[in-house]
């Protein structure tokens, strides 16, 4: 009888260790995940405000004064946002609140008393236990959360002020762990990326404050409650691809029933009508110029950023996918065909419809 086959695996101590490394580093990360986020908000908003700094350095002034500055601004947008906006936004919430029970007595009795399937879904939900609003009515929950939004924000805010004042310190040290051979693609690239960043950091704020605009308008006009806390929260949700569409319509449709029937359609149409503008003019007119990128990679890249890792992602997607040609004509040339670069750069420097539409023909037959 023949003796079985015996295999020796023999695994190096150094492959192990490397293994354990890597175990504790992903545990770290997902540990550290809130503060990570934290962190890239903060560079986010550093990047959008350092090149504020770097143009009152180009008229002398010293970057710790360019800073101050920065910093006085943010201050300032914080007070109104927690000193003027949220206070009104409380006032207006309570008030619903205390009214939201005869309120909703009188739209059971009057824009819904002709339709029962509605009615009763609409019942269905607001008895769901995880839709319980009467919490909302503690003082202490708005001290809470009033608290905690401030510390967060605060933090952010401290966070972005020293990446201005110590980020090329911070920047350089990093950079001494990548070999000098590299240094040199590494400080042509940073610049590019920044300004993609920038822009897409201008180019959201842009979209979430129409949006934040055109809704507290409608809601204004129909004699919605609330108003001003609903256009808050839909330019806060703005943000969001589809899902925020979602979270921000239905809150304002509930709000515009308690007025009438007729309220509540005209809400849901200037909501659908503004997204429908928004998803295919605005955001790609904004982000498709700022950023470089044709409407259909804009909003592949806000769906795909969205599904993968929510705000965070949105907040990535575009300024990953803008900064790819930067990343390909830097760091990839060297293991690509010339024909593609010079290919890609005829797509991307295209300027009107003209010169796009030759560059595809171009490209498509070879030439």
């Amino acid at each position: 009888m023949a003796d079985p086959q015996r295999f020796d695996l023999h695994i190096p101590t150094i492959t192990i260790v490397k293994i354990l490394v890597t175990v504790l580093l992903l545990f770290i990360l997902v540990r550290l995940w809130t503060p990570f986020l934290l962190l890239i908000v903060a560079v986010l908003l550093a990047v959008t405000f350092d090149s504020f700094v770097v143009m009152m350095e180009r008229r002398s002034i010293p970057r710790q004064i360019g800073v101050l500055v920065v910093g006085l601004i943010m201050l300032v947008l914080v007070v109104l946002l927690f000193g003027v906006v949220l206070p009104a936004m409380f006032t207006d919430i309570a008030a619903l609140l205390v009214d939201l029970e005869a309120s909703w007595g009188q739209l059971r009795k009057g824009a819904l008393s002709h339709s029962p399937s509605i009615r009763h879904v609409i019942d269905t939900m607001f008895s769901a236990p995880n839709l319980d609003v009467r919490w909302l009515q503690t003082p202490l929950t708005w001290a809470q959360a009033t608290i905690e939004a401030t510390g967060t924000v605060i933090l952010i805010l401290v966070l972005s002020l020293y990446l201005l004042l110590d980020g090329r310190r911070l920047y350089a040290w990093m950079l001494s762990y990548a070999p000098r051979k590299h240094r040199a693609k590494v400080a042509e690239t940073l610049p590019e990326v920044q300004a993609v960043i920038r822009e897409y950091m201008r180019g959201q704020l842009l979209t979430s404050c129409i949006c934040g605009l055109w809704v507290f308008v409608v809601l204004t006009a129909v004699g919605v409650p609330a108003a001003l806390p609903l256009a808050f929260l839909a330019a806060v949700f703005d943000i969001l691809p589809i899902l925020g569409t979602i979270l921000m319509t239905i809150p304002a449709v509930l709000m515009a029933l308690s007025v009438s029937g007729t309220a509540a359609i005209v809400v849901l149409i200037a909501y659908l009508l503004y997204h429908v503008l928004e998803n295919y003019i605005i955001v790609p007119r904004i982000y498709g110029r700022n950023l470089r990128l044709s409407t259909l990679a804009v909003l592949l890249a806000l769906i795909v950023g969205g599904s993968l890792q929510g705000i965070l992602g949105i907040l990535l997607a575009l300024p990953i996918v803008a900064a790819y040609p930067i990343i390909e004509r830097i760091w990839l040339q060297d293991y690509m065909r010339s024909e593609v670069i010079a290919e890609h750069a005829a797509l991307a420097g295209a300027t009107d419809t003209q010169a796009e539409d030759a560059a595809v023909d171009e490209v498509l037959h070879g030439r």
